[in-house]
């Protein structure tokens, strides 16, 4: 009923409401970006989305989800990590060459003869940059001049995983079997694992330094008995992607075949979830424990009690790409070259320092504990 100012009335319609809250996986945004897409987004401490691709390198603004820069080099393999102390990204390019942005600056810090020449993700520390190249080289460079570079240890090690840093030293794993750990003061190096496996990934490092890498097995290794794993375990098939570590400490990983395994801290398998599709990336665990991760075609989610898929979101190609959790909101991209921010589950990625809950631990990729 409605009255006006005279004291009239009218009756009408009754109208009845409800408010429904949007919730689950959705696509906010597709994004598509110029070649396939194997790098994994960033997120900067301006809150810009980075990433590279077969092209070059994209920025996107985090209010709008539209490309604001788009630098054109050689194919980007690895991810960008970001240093947040200065704000400045850094991409490297299989031609051997390093990018910063804002500065939109290059140089050449690896032979570019040799072809294709980087696809480990760039590591800071301290005051320098530190990347291996696939013939083994460890490459230090000044962060502030990237032109003063210096070759700090020669292996004959073909590396395609990232490496990581904890305690003053640093980890990488050869593409054949070795895991190599490297001083940062001295730059003295020992092997971990002799040949025994074939690495495509990257690291988790638990709280206590242990540091789990797989391959076709799962290793836990105890950084400071460099011989002698503390345990592990054959998987059904090749892992390309590294670890995650829950806060209660829980390690997730997938492999090719489509299988994702959970193993307790001890090297016990908690449980397994089949036929998922091929996974090639890592998974992200979110602040209610909700584990995403991208299997064939599709992102899904998955509760980490009774190991159901509680939803799911078809993308146009499958990932290679490891996904970001930020803002409620997840960024992962596919070998169609599309960029897809998707409504999340959860509203950030568990706490880093208490967990490893995504590819190099963090939104900056900073690969350290």
């Amino acid at each position: 009923m409605a009255k006006d100012n005279k004291g009239a009335s009218t009756v009408g319609d009754v109208w009845s409401f409800t408010t429904e809250m949007m919730t689950g996986l959705r696509i906010l945004k597709k994004i598509k970006l110029d070649g396939s897409v194997y790098s994994s987004p960033a997120v900067g401490t301006d809150g810009n989305i980075y990433i590279g691709s077969q092209v070059g390198y994209f920025v996107i603004d985090p209010q709008n989800y539209e490309i604001v820069e788009n630098v054109s080099t050689e194919p980007i393999w690895c991810s960008p990590v970001v240093d947040e102390t200065t704000g400045k990204v850094y991409f490297a390019s299989s031609d051997g060459k390093i990018h910063i942005y804002p500065d939109k600056l290059s140089y050449e810090i690896s032979d570019s003869s040799i072809y294709p020449r980087l696809y480990s993700a760039p590591v800071l520390y301290e005051d320098y940059l530190y990347i291996i190249d696939t013939e083994g080289e460890l490459i230090r460079v000044n962060k502030s001049d990237l032109s003063d570079k210096t070759i700090v240890l020669e292996t004959d090690f073909s590396v395609r995983s990232s490496a990581v840093i904890h305690d003053g030293n640093m980890y990488f794993a050869s593409q054949y079997g070795s895991v190599v750990k490297v001083s940062l003061s001295n730059y003295y190096s020992e092997r971990l694992i002799f040949d025994v496996d074939s690495f495509q990934g990257g690291f988790a490092i638990a709280l206590d330094g242990t540091l789990f890498v797989s391959g076709t097995t799962i290793w836990a290794l105890d950084p400071d008995s460099v011989q002698i794993p503390k345990w592990y375990y054959a998987l059904d098939s090749q892992t390309y992607a590294n670890p995650v570590l829950s806060e209660d400490g829980i390690i997730y990983v997938g492999d090719a075949l489509g299988t994702l395994y959970a193993f307790d801290a001890k090297g016990g398998l908690y449980w397994k979830k089949m036929n998922l599709g091929s996974i090639y990336s890592s998974c992200v665990i979110g602040d209610n424990k909700i584990i995403y991760v991208a299997a064939g075609n599709q992102l899904l989610a998955i509760d980490p009690q009774n190991h159901d898929v509680i939803d799911s979101v078809e993308l146009e190609g499958h990932v290679e790409s490891n996904p970001v959790l930020y803002d409620g909101k997840l960024f992962v991209a596919d070998t169609e070259g599309y960029l897809y921010i998707i409504s999340a589950l959860s509203d950030a990625i568990q706490d880093p320092d208490l967990s490893w809950p995504m590819y190099q631990k963090d939104l900056y990729h900073n690969g350290k504990r």
